[in-house]
């Protein structure tokens, strides 16, 4: 994986890993909600894996953030 996209990973990553604690969500729970393997998900969570576009719009959607806000964060951490 390329620097950059390892680091935005990462970034992305923590604020998705932040807000499932916030709503007290598991992993397992995220998915379940967007269709992926639970080994899958674990592995995104951890920024080990870059998410696809449409995991990261599902994963807002499921968290109940806009997309926009959930990369604000990420690119103001």
């Amino acid at each position: 994986m390329p620097e950059q996209l390892k680091r935005s990973s990462e970034l992305i990553a923590a604020e998705i890993r932040a807000e499932l604690a916030k709503q007290e969500k598991t992993i397992p729970d995220l998915s379940e909600a967007i269709g992926i393997p639970v080994t899958t998900a674990r592995r995104s969570v951890k920024g080990q894996r870059a998410m696809t576009i449409d995991e990261i719009a599902d994963t807002a959607s499921y968290l109940g953030v806009p997309v926009t806000e959930l990369l604000r964060r990420a690119v103001a951490a």
